[in-house]
């Protein structure tokens, strides 16, 4: 009995609490031990009203004082997230508590009488979170950990951030 429940053990994916089990092996017919895998995600901070300035969506040159520029496009803005030992984007995204989704489309909308030679710069807004992965493996050698640190996502709330800049952008 206790063999076939290591066999089924090896077998197993089991994903609860941040913490995702995998097997890396398979029960050795003389009943030894089954190494695992454990993956845990940690939150180290979340920014809900983050800009995310890497991400230019749109922008308006005015070569002269009192020319108005408008940004009104519908656009599709990229979320962002990173993650390690070749975990799923969707798994990572759900333990950092949301549904992952590669884009999401937006519409925006700002206007400005500018000076001369600025330009309306805009910017997706949403949630940036900084988190770590550890994997730990689990042996007859003993317990191995490797932790990636400072992994970060994007996930875009569908605002924009508007601003304006000295020269060309």
């Amino acid at each position: 009995m206790k063999k076939l429940i290591q066999l089924v053990l090896a077998a197993t994916l089991v994903v609860a609490g941040g913490v995702a089990f995998k097997s890396t092996g398979s029960a050795e017919a003389a009943g030894g031990p089954v190494p695992k895998t454990v993956y845990t995600v940690t939150k180290k901070s979340t920014n809900t009203k983050y800009t995310n300035y890497a991400s230019l969506i749109g922008k308006c040159y005015s070569d002269r004082n009192g020319m108005t520029c408008s940004v009104s496009v519908g656009i599709t803005v990229t979320n962002t997230i990173q993650v390690a030992f070749s975990l799923k984007n969707d798994w990572v995204a759900g333990q950092l508590g949301y549904t992952w989704a590669k884009s999401t489309t937006t519409t925006l909308s700002c206007s400005y009488t500018m000076p001369a030679n600025r330009t309306l710069v805009v910017y997706p807004t949403g949630t940036r979170r900084v988190y770590d992965i550890t994997e730990s493996r689990w042996s007859p050698a003993g317990i191995q950990k490797t932790t990636k640190s400072g992994l970060s996502s994007f996930h875009s709330d569908r605002g924009i951030h508007c601003s304006v800049r000295y020269g060309k952008v």
